[in-house]
Formats: C-alpha cells, sequence, structure tokens
C-alpha cells in the first residue's frame, strides 16, 4: 500500500506533538520553514490521551486543533515517519493519514484537511473530553485515570 499523495499547498491538522510550540515535535524538522500555521480549527474526532501524546479515532465527537498549509510536499514522509505511518504494513502503524472534516462556528463541515488518525485501540485510555490536548494536561490526566 502507498501512503496517499500530498500536494503543495494541501492543509493538516495538528493536535498534539506537532502542533505549533509544542513541546516533543520532531528534531530537525522545521515547520515554519515548509508551510504556515493558519491557526485555530475544529474537526470532527474523538480524542483520546495516549500518555505522552493524544490520538483521534473516527467517533462522533469535535476535536481543537491547529491548522497547518503544507507548502513543500516533501516533507509528508519525514511527517508520516514521525507519527508511524507504516503504509507497507497499515495493520501495524501507530496513525494513518486521512483526510478529516474541518468544522465551522456550528459544527457545520466547511473544509477537508489531512489528519494523522490512532489506529490503535483505545479501550482504557482516557477520553479527552474537551477534545483539545496539552502536554501539561496528559501526565495530570494519566494520574486521574
Amino acid at each position: 500500500m502507498i501512503a496517499p499523495p500530498v500536494s503543495a499547498g494541501d492543509h493538516f491538522v495538528f493536535y498534539g506533538l506537532l502542533k505549533q510550540g509544542a513541546p516533543g515535535g520532531p528534531r530537525g524538522l522545521d515547520l515554519e520553514r515548509h508551510g504556515e500555521f493558519l491557526g485555530p480549527c475544529r474537526f470532527k474526532g474523538t480524542m483520546f490521551d495516549m500518555g505522552e501524546y493524544p490520538g483521534v479515532v473516527r467517533q462522533k465527537g469535535l476535536c481543537h486543533g491547529m491548522l497547518y498549509r503544507l507548502d513543500h510536499p516533501r516533507i509528508a514522509r519525514k511527517l508520516d515517519a514521525f507519527e508511524g505511518v507504516r503504509p507497507a504494513e497499515p495493520r501495524d502503524a501507530l496513525y494513518r493519514r486521512e483526510k478529516v472534516s474541518i468544522v465551522d462556528d456550528f459544527g457545520r463541515p466547511c473544509a477537508k484537511a489531512w489528519a494523522y488518525v490512532y489506529n490503535r485501540p483505545v479501550t482504557g485510555r482516557p477520553m479527552v473530553r474537551s477534545g483539545f490536548w496539552s502536554s501539561a494536561d496528559s501526565g495530570r490526566r494519566q494520574r486521574m485515570a
């Protein structure tokens, strides 16, 4: 299986370690140089706390992230590698890159963007009910679970 192609100008939703300013992001990948962070957005999905990072699954819900425009598609492979996307072995992948619906202030779909969708079971993981993940909150949620 081949990863879906990415083109210059494609939008991504980053909701965890790839968010602008998030600690723990990929070293050596200058997102500011390869595109532009456009601002906060909401998208359809349900978020879970995986410990050091979040995972979103395709269930009914609303999540918060950062919309990003990718200007240089050659870095998509590095993004996929950071997120554990495995096109040759999709069942073993930590995430899949899929298009999700960006929603407006009324919850209506208004655009599509790539997002990294969690590809493993979420049973027993705490749901992030607010749909907003912060690395500072992650450890506290783990202790409360």
